[in-house]
């Protein structure tokens, strides 16, 4: 199926551009198309978004979809990359002090949200995560079709095995009050873009007391500097840091790094994240079926976010099954910060005692030490090369 670029053709190589940076560097980003001397009017620009959007519409409704890889493939390729920039507008949103808070939703009410997870806090506990043999990625072997279940990207394939080593991990990511309690311990004059110090006061956080590293896996009393100069943003506006200690920190690679290296810990691989998923897993179907596994007192619980993990040479459990071949490609996400059933981060210190698993960081992204690098049997796709490979 070959038509012609939706009218006004001119339009397609302007908005093919996106909002990634560094484009202009080719050495950070695969090529964009120019910035054009002078952008279309606003109506003429939404007309021509309808009319490409019912051109789509179309396209699924006389099932072009399922009969041709490529449009399939397309369609996909554009609901999930415009959620990624949805994504990155809320985060530029959150950057901004003139933003409004969304149309229709009420204010939460962060004082009782606090009150609420400080009665209900536990420690952060550690749990060993046995060695496991995992199966990694989307079984995509056949390029005439598309999966009958899910898309893929590139980087998602092909399907693979990994073992992966038995280590220990948190329960739960860290907490802003972790982080703050941190970063006025080792006296460290920065912070993250998160957070928000107010203008015109001393910076709280930049008067250290002392050299020594707090201890993991406590967020009580991390105000030993006053908080209320620090905020953490939101589309709600700031909200005082006071009131989102529990929330788990947003920060950048190398500050959750740092931290981590303090915590004489370090950040998780990406196979160790899937493994800390796939434990999760077990260990929520033992509680439910009460298996003896459960009832056992781990030496600590797991989490991530900022997940930490340490090595552990013995405790090496019998590896585990792979995942089948059948399991639900989808996730029962219940109960997660995920999908705007909050506008905001949401507390993680009441989960101190359950492993975390996917979906489960209380509405943050997670970071691993995995760089992104082609693996056995990589293959850049044909519509899209330069998704993963500038």
């Amino acid at each position: 199926m070959q038509e012609e670029p939706t009218e006004p053709s001119h339009y397609r190589p302007i908005f093919e551009r996106g909002i990634d940076p560094d484009v202009e560097d080719p050495q950070q980003c695969h090529t964009h198309s120019e910035i054009p001397d002078e952008w279309p009017p606003l109506d003429e620009i939404l007309d021509y978004q309808d009319r490409v959007r019912n051109r789509a519409l179309s396209i699924l409704q006389e099932g072009y979809a399922l009969q041709d890889r490529a449009i399939g493939e397309a369609l996909w390729i554009g609901y999930e990359h415009e959620a990624m920039h949805l994504e990155t507008f809320l985060y530029m949103l959150l950057q901004s002090d003139k933003t409004l808070p969304p149309t229709g939703v009420d204010r939460p009410n962060f004082e009782q949200i606090s009150r609420q997870a400080k009665r209900d806090e536990k420690p952060n506990k550690w749990f060993t995560i046995p060695q496991q043999t995992i199966e990694i990625g989307l079984d995509d072997s056949n390029e005439e079709v598309m999966p009958n279940k899910s898309f893929g990207w590139d980087n998602e394939k092909p399907q693979r095995k990994a073992t992966v080593h038995a280590f220990e991990a948190q329960a739960r990511p860290i907490t802003n009050g972790e982080y703050a309690k941190y970063v006025q311990d080792m006296g460290i004059q920065t912070y993250p873009a998160s957070w928000v110090v107010n203008q015109g006061q001393d910076n709280p956080i930049s008067k250290g007391i002392g050299s020594s590293c707090v201890q993991a896996g406590s967020s009580s009393n991390p105000a030993r500097f006053s908080l209320e100069d620090v905020t953490v943003r939101t589309v709600f506006g700031p909200v005082a840091l006071e009131l989102a200690q529990d929330w788990p920190l947003i920060a950048s690679y190398d500050e959750v790094a740092s931290y981590a290296k303090c915590m004489q810990c370090r950040i998780p691989t990406f196979e160790e994240t899937r493994s800390i998923y796939h434990y999760s897993d077990q260990l929520k179907t033992d509680r439910a079926t009460n298996s003896p596994r459960y009832g056992r007192k781990p030496r600590s619980n797991i989490a991530e976010t900022n997940l930490y993990v340490r090595n552990v040479s013995n405790g090496v459990a019998k590896d585990t099954k792979l995942h089948s071949a059948d399991q639900a490609i989808f996730r029962d996400l219940t109960g997660c910060n995920v999908g705007f059933n909050n506008w905001h981060p949401v507390p993680v210190t009441p989960n101190g005692d359950q492993l975390a698993g996917q979906g489960e960081m209380g509405g943050v992204w997670e970071w691993t030490s995995t760089p992104l690098m082609p693996h056995d049997g990589f293959k850049s796709m044909d519509i899209y090369p330069g998704y993963t490979c500038k």
